[in-house]
């Protein structure tokens, strides 16, 4: 897993260059929400073998209301 350091210029214009490569090449937007600091999975259901079994982070010490 890997998280950009965002105190190095050069984290910065790479997201500045794909940001501005995306709305030129792919689509215009009015503004950006990059808010994912965790790590997230999209997919609907299982993917490949999926979690293993007796997973510690299937049994977390509390349950969130």
């Amino acid at each position: 897993m890997a998280f950009p350091d965002f105190f190095k210029p050069e984290t910065w214009q790479w997201w500045e260059d794909n940001i501005l490569r995306f709305y030129n090449e792919e689509m215009k937007f009015d503004g950006l929400w990059i808010d994912m600091n965790e790590p997230a999975s999209f997919i609907d259901g299982q993917w490949g073998e999926g979690c293993p079994a007796g997973n510690t982070y299937d049994y977390a010490p509390y349950v969130p209301g």
